[in-house]
């Protein structure tokens, strides 16, 4: 069996509650389909604050490496999804190569007769997972309400973007969505890299008593994360900062983190997700756990899950 068909087909999809100024998320969809008519399925959705691609760009480099996949024979999948970091049209493009590495994922699962959760690892893969909802800045009193719908829509974890506005205001709202939603839900939050480290610290201090599962991101480097981290107790998570091998390496190595967030389109699709965490597993002082990011847009093909590598704390 062969690929013999290569398409693109863009969408857009409301956000709710409104994301990103009320624009909707914007993407597209690879299909690659075989002899025989099976079709496997990628998405590429750049997202601002990952890298200088953008959905234009990440749709030429797909564009260009069609000519690499049409042909493909079905027993070249696994060695083309291991070189794709080296693939000429989309080295640059790591969502490009996260939609490539996907559909041929699905093909292969599907050869396989077994979901991909279970073609990359058996022994481990679960049948669900659970996710966050994740809530944008808003107003105090639209932010509480839009925690209590998805409480109410069943959510048990909540992400709250904070930074970019008074510190004082971060912490009132923070504060009043606990109130709201009570001890029973988590709550983490995402400042994207927005604070400095005294604000960081000043922030997350204030917060220390809000029972945060963790904060990602707070500042932008992983010297001035390392030194956050150690001033605070809310653990710390590296979520945009986990962009390789080598990247995730040097936060570890300078002990910047608690959590470990991988989001498969962020560094170029699910063989390169699973190399960083195994590698993450190999440090005796990370422990594996299971999460969602909620940033998908189509539920049929979101394979975005994030595996999180949790550090423990002495």
């Amino acid at each position: 069996m062969r690929i013999i068909r290569f398409t693109l087909t863009p969408y857009e999809c409301p956000m709710d509650p409104p994301w990103l100024a009320g624009e909707p998320r914007r993407g597209v969809i690879l299909t690659l389909e075989e002899e025989g008519g099976a079709r496997g399925f990628g998405e590429s959705a750049p997202l601002g604050g990952f890298g200088l691609e953008t959905l234009p760009s990440s749709i030429a480099a797909l564009r260009l490496a069609s000519k690499y996949l049409l042909g493909m024979p079905r027993e070249r999948y696994g060695d083309a999804v291991a070189d794709l970091h080296r693939l000429a049209p989309v080295v640059a493009s790591p969502c490009a190569r996260y939609a490539i590495d996907l559909a041929l994922h699905d093909l292969m699962a599907q050869w396989a007769r077994k979901p991909i959760a279970r073609l990359l690892d058996d022994l481990h893969a679960v049948d669900e997972t659970p996710v966050n909802a994740a809530l944008p800045r808003l107003p105090r009193e639209d932010l509480v309400a839009a925690a209590l719908a998805a409480v109410g829509d069943g959510y048990r974890t909540l992400k709250l973007k904070v930074g970019g506005i008074p510190i004082e205001e971060d912490v009132a709202r923070v504060r009043l969505v606990r109130d709201a939603v009570g001890g029973g839900i988590q709550l983490r939050i995402d400042a994207n890299r927005a604070w400095s480290e005294a604000e960081a610290v000043l922030a997350l201090r204030a917060l220390e008593d809000v029972g945060l599962e963790y904060c990602e991101e707070p500042v932008f480097d992983p010297e001035a994360m390392a030194r956050v981290k150690k001033e605070v107790r809310v653990p710390i998570a590296a979520d945009e900062s986990v962009l390789d091998l080598d990247t995730t390496k040097r936060l570890i190595e300078c002990d910047a983190i608690d959590v470990l967030v991988l989001k498969p389109m962020a560094v170029g699709g699910l063989y390169p997700a699973r190399a960083i965490a195994t590698m993450a597993r190999a440090d005796c002082a990370i422990q594996p756990a299971v999460i969602q990011y909620r940033k998908k847009v189509i539920p049929a093909l979101d394979s975005g899950f994030a595996p999180i590598a949790r550090r423990r704390r002495a």
